[in-house]
């Protein structure tokens, strides 16, 4: 069986905020397969004409030709709490009664959940539409240069069942509430946070295309900052100040810091020694990956020439 291509392995994809825009752009694509002709469409949307201005973004919410507005929310690889979340959040402050949800894969209890939601709406006499569209990289297209997508409906033999013999990772309550807790001071800084559906990794994003994965491992936190474009003038500028930048960073006796090149991107990753057993010492992790974040998206910045 051939490889399934996923949708950040397309170069213009690699991050989801690059697809909503093209999907924007090309929002035709969601209004033929949900049978809707949709004149319109922006992003980030956070306010409402009945509610006013609201905190969380609307990835797209789009008019058809009656005037009926949709939310449209798009996540790469399989669905998650998180995206469900903000799925109804988002259509509850815009007042929508058509609501897409696209995913690469639908996991068996969202889309349960999903059924349940249009259950309640057809027993109370609500309109309400809710579609769940499965999307992939159409590979009949030049995804190098102008990709497309092909998207279907999602249907109950799509879903993705969870096998019941897999146990869940350890510490995996544990990684959750200690990311709640980190999550609650890092957003003060400008970030924007996501989880994807794991325990153990949170990633940040700011600026143009820089980000910051940051693992929790069984000993350690890795804080890692990936430079996605032209990931060789990235690391040759970088390489040539490497001393610098750690002397910069102050790290402590046991940390660990290097400097690694990939085919896609560049990396910065710094590993300071952390269990997230040892409860007490939260606080303590958290303003150290404060400290060693903030800095090391200065010294990213720096190199926004290499554009």
């Amino acid at each position: 069986m051939a490889k399934r291509i996923r949708m950040n392995e397309v170069p213009c994809w690699q991050e989801e905020r690059n697809f909503t825009k093209w999907l924007a752009d090309n929002i035709d694509c969601v209004g033929n397969t949900i049978g809707r002709n949709i004149v319109s469409a922006c992003t980030e949307v956070k306010e409402s004409s009945e509610y006013g201005k609201g905190k969380y973004p609307v990835d797209i919410l789009a008019i058809d030709e009656n005037d009926e507005k949709i939310v449209v929310e798009n996540q790469y690889f399989l669905s998650n709490h998180i995206h469900l979340g903000e799925i109804l959040t988002y259509s509850a402050w815009n007042s929508v009664s058509t609501i897409v949800w696209i995913t690469e894969d639908i996991d068996e209890e969202h889309f349960r959940a999903v059924e349940y939601i249009k259950e309640l709406a057809q027993s109370s006499d609500r309109k309400l539409e809710f579609w769940i569209l499965l999307m992939s990289p159409d590979e009949n297209s030049d995804l190098l240069n102008d990709p497309n997508v092909i998207l279907k409906v999602a249907t109950k033999d799509d879903c993705i069942k969870r096998d019941s013999n897999v146990k869940p990772p350890i510490n995996a309550e544990l990684n959750i509430e200690f990311w709640n807790r980190f999550e609650s001071v890092v957003l003060k800084y400008g970030f924007s946070l996501s989880r994807q559906g794991r325990t153990d990794c949170i990633n940040l994003r700011w600026g143009k295309s820089y980000e910051m994965n940051v693992p929790f491992r069984k000993n350690n936190i890795n804080i890692e900052v990936n430079f996605k474009k032209f990931g060789t003038i990235f690391y040759d500028a970088i390489d040539a100040d490497f001393d610098s930048i750690v002397e910069e960073l102050c790290l402590g006796k046991y940390d660990e810091i290097s400097l690694n090149q990939y085919s896609k991107y560049s990396q910065i990753r710094v590993k300071i020694p952390a269990q997230v057993e040892n409860i007490d010492k939260w606080d303590e992790y958290i303003e150290r990956m404060i400290g060693i974040i903030l800095k090391l998206r200065e010294i990213a910045d720096r190199y926004e020439f290499c554009y």
